[in-house]
């Protein structure tokens, strides 16, 4: 052959990347001539591949006779592990021998090959098929295990008993009856009649009877002691109905089982029915029921209580089974029966949490789904979770209970969910319900008892530590802008410094004062630092609020307090940059420096509105002041009204309050707040009196306009809005005390 030129210059036991040796897959493809020559050069039988199975083991595997004939005939150069010393008793690394194999995959000429190979060698045949492998199984459970009728026959002639139980008890019975395999079963009990009463008795560590394992997996053919009970006292009947097996159920009650008995937590029959998702028109369809259960047998087991004091119609209203609770109740089941927190199946029925449990196609939870169309009925909820003491407030063993179960998931739902989402580190959006709230404008579900009290709890557990860090941060900041602006660019310098007024030549606009320069002649170190702090917060916080327009969208610019922070933080590094660039500052970095420190001071006034004591007062003074611009925008028109009017009526009289366009703009919404300065603008100039020599050209036409205007705006729209916020100011005293206890993240959704 001509493997035989290559054997002899290579290494027979040469192993692929499965572990597997040149004798290995000879044998799998059946290559008759290939297994006699490498094992006439040599090669090792014993080798395992990296299942830590032999040769003979995949042989057993893949059933293959003729290749185990082959190896078989070169006996004397069989290497294996033998208890005997002849026979091939190697495991592999799962503690299987070939023979377990060989049973277990239904091998069963290869089987009787082996025993009779062993056998003639000085094996007895007896104690061979009683070897067990790491588990306790011997070839006549693997037999089993596989199905086949013929293995299962050749492990019984050749010595096994069928009462031998495994690691966990169980025997070749139970295995048998758990699959239904009445034939096998039959096999059994005709080869080996004298162990049919010791297997059928026998329990395995679960307590169970091969009559248990036939009624869990609903094979009623099978049969032994009906009412014989496992560790947790439960009857092959109750074992059946658990697993709603009907016609086991049925057989059962055939033979005479009993069904008043009571597992060890005292669930009768109807209580493991209905517990298990069966219902007890299921029960009463069946023929023998129907014969067996008399009236006072069901009377008895319809009002009876578990170890937890549950009756039958309790389950069925805990988990919603409409049947059952209707056949229980026709059937006379009472709905007093009180459990032993003194709760009837009519508290189990009334309660929300099985309802917020579910989920919506649409909405997702069903709480989402109530707050954003049914507020109402989620209030309702939301005071459901609230449960105060039936004593007076005053008394001392008073108390409020508050369940959060409406505001977030509880650990049934999470772990539910989890395997909805086939994800088990799944983590729901945090305070989801709250954000609902928020997103949807339900300011009275965001101010019920329940929601402030979660929130409070959230604000103790972390919301203040967070605040406070981003407070402390931001003071930082905050420092560090004043400080530069006020040491750097204001007149008392701390650095020395030489300031430079450059006159603007051929001067035709008024409002032109010329370039005014800072040189410093020397930058320290300490400016520096400064400067690359404020650079640093102030970009970092620039990619916060970037990230804030990606998620909000135009929702991020319906709120004015984003557009202060960019003025922030783009003055304030427009206000650092010469020291990075080595220049000198110029009117941009004056009036940027300005509004660096205008609006970072501001925005410390918004932190302050998380303080209990404080912020009532910072929230009110915002609303007004939204409500001062919204009144101001429409009634802006007015403003132009009159600026204009009052332009063409005292420009031309040396008014340099009305010179131009914007001035007179500006003068007249300073009239507007009180300041109209009637004696130096109107009375003298209209005299001729005044010391500039202001003349008043159009005396009727401007007074008549003067009273109109003192009567629409310093009277007519001041008192408009002082009116509108006396009539607010329940509202934002409402919405304050919210925005105290809301977390900053819910506040602004950030």
């Amino acid at each position: 052959m001509l493997i035989i030129p290559f054997v002899i210059l290579t290494d027979l036991n040469a192993q692929d990347k499965q572990g597997r040796t040149p004798l290995h897959i000879a044998a799998e493809r059946e290559a008759l001539q290939a297994v006699d020559s490498l094992m006439d050069c040599g090669a090792d039988s014993s080798v395992t591949d990296l299942q830590g199975d032999t040769v003979l083991h995949w042989v057993a595997n893949f059933n293959k006779l003729t290749v185990l004939q082959r190896l078989l005939a070169h006996e004397h150069k069989l290497e294996s592990v033998s208890y005997w010393g002849k026979c091939p008793n190697q495991p592999c690394s799962n503690g299987y021998h070939p023979i377990h194999i060989a049973a277990r995959n239904a091998s069963t000429k290869v089987l009787e090959v082996l025993l009779t190979w062993a056998e003639a060698r000085g094996c007895m045949r007896k104690k061979m098929i009683t070897v067990p492998d790491l588990e306790g199984n011997v070839p006549l459970h693997q037999a089993v295990h596989g199905g086949e009728i013929k293995a299962v026959e050749l492990c019984m002639k050749s010595g096994a008993i069928i009462s031998t139980q495994q690691d966990d008890r169980s025997t070749p019975v139970h295995l048998a009856c758990s699959q239904g395999a009445i034939e096998i079963v039959k096999l059994m009990f005709t080869l080996q009649p004298d162990e049919k009463l010791k297997a059928l008795s026998t329990l395995d560590a679960q307590g169970m009877t091969p009559l248990h394992c036939a009624a869990m997996f609903d094979h009623p053919e099978l049969g032994a002691e009906v009412d014989q009970v496992d560790q947790e006292n439960r009857s092959p009947l109750l074992l059946a109905a658990s697993r709603r097996g009907w016609r086991t159920v049925d057989a059962l009650l055939a033979h005479g089982a009993d069904p008043t008995i009571r597992d060890s937590h005292l669930k009768n029959l109807l209580h493991v029915v209905i517990m298990n998702g069966g219902s007890i028109s299921d029960v009463l369809s069946l023929k023998q029921a129907r014969d067996t259960l008399s009236t006072s047998s069901i009377t008895m087991m319809l009002n009876e209580q578990d170890s937890m004091g549950w009756s039958p119609l309790h389950y069925a209203s805990r988990s919603g089974h409409i049947c059952s609770l209707s056949s229980l109740l026709k059937l006379g089941a009472s709905v007093r029966t009180k459990d032993k927190r003194n709760e009837s199946p009519l508290h189990f029925a009334a309660n929300p949490t099985e309802v917020l449990g579910t989920s919506s196609k649409i909405h997702g939870c069903i709480c989402m789904a109530l707050i954003r169309t049914l507020p109402k009925v989620f209030e309702s909820v939301l005071f459901q979770a609230i449960v105060k003491a039936d004593v007076k407030e005053q008394a001392k063993d008073f108390y409020i209970k508050y369940n959060f179960y409406p505001l977030q998931l509880t650990p049934e739902q999470l772990d539910a969910e989890k395997i909805k989402q086939k994800n088990p580190n799944f983590r729901p959006e945090p305070l989801y319900a709250c954000n609902a709230m928020v997103e949807s404008g339900r300011v009275e579900l965001l101010m019920h008892p329940l929601t402030q009290k979660f929130l409070e709890m959230k604000w103790q557990a972390y919301g203040k530590y967070i605040h406070l860090s981003n407070l402390f941060v931001y003071l930082v900041f905050l420092a560090l802008v004043t400080i530069f602006a006020v040491g750097v660019l204001g007149q008392q310098s701390f650095v020395m410094s030489n300031v430079t007024r450059v006159p603007v030549d051929n001067v035709s606009d008024i409002t032109t004062t010329g370039e005014f320069q800072l040189h410093i002649e020397d930058t320290p170190g300490w400016m520096f630092c400064m400067a690359i702090g404020i650079t640093v917060f102030a970009v970092l916080s620039m990619m916060k609020e970037a990230f804030q327009i990606y998620y909000h969208r135009l929702k991020y610019l319906a709120e004015a307090i984003n557009f202060v922070e960019w003025t922030m933080y783009l003055a304030s590094i427009c206000m650092v940059m010469p020291v990075f660039l080595g220049t000198n500052w110029h009117n941009q970095q004056y009036n940027s420096a300005a509004l660096a420190v205008f609006c970072s001071w501001f925005i410390l006034l918004i932190y302050f509105q998380r303080f209990d004591r404080i912020g009532i007062y910072i929230v009110m003074f915002l609303e007004i002041l939204n409500t001062l611009i919204n009144v101001l925008l429409v009634f802006s028109v007015l403003i132009v009204a009159f600026g204009l009017a009052f332009y063409i009526l005292m420009s031309h009289g040396g008014q340099l309050s009305f010179s131009n366009v914007p001035m007179s703009m500006l003068h007249t919404f300073s009239m507007m707040l009180g300041e109209v300065d009637f004696l130096t603008i109107y009375v003298y100039p209209f005299y001729q009196e005044s010391t500039r020599g202001d003349i008043l050209l159009f005396p009727r036409t401007t007074f008549a306009l003067l009273v109109i205007f003192m009567i629409l705006m310093p009277i007519l729209l001041m008192n408009l809005l002082i009116g509108l916020a006396v009539g607010d100011i329940e509202s934002v005293e409402m919405h304050t005390e919210l925005e105290n206890k809301l977390p900053e993240m819910i506040i602004r959704q950030e």
